[in-house]
């Protein structure tokens, strides 16, 4: 799908509107309607809720004594990261695996 296309569907379905670059006409601005960004409010909300999640997960493998008391968060992140303990994670980061 071209860019332009991919626009034209997120205008039909009114996430963004295109407007006339006011200092230069070749140009089109482009903005996000508000409920397009609602929408992004509620992507990054679903982000949001996966992280902390990743986050308590990985905080449970450091209270279960798998890595040095006193490690550091990011430490049980790259542990859990390195042996696969995130849920549809895996240690070849070319492979793709589907969230259970």
């Amino acid at each position: 799908m071209t860019a332009r296309r991919c626009l034209a569907v997120m205008e039909e379905q009114e996430i963004v509107e295109r407007m006339p670059d006011p200092s230069d006409k070749r140009c089109i601005n482009v903005r996000l309607t508000p409920a397009g960004r609602e929408k992004i409010d509620i992507c990054f909300r679903t982000l949001l809720a996966g992280y902390a999640e990743t986050c308590q997960d990985c905080s449970r493998t450091c209270e279960g004594g798998l890595l040095p008391q006193g490690g550091c968060p990011w430490e049980a992140v790259l542990y859990c990261m390195a042996t696969g303990g995130f849920p549809g994670a895996s240690r070849d980061p070319h492979s793709v695996e589907s969230p259970a």
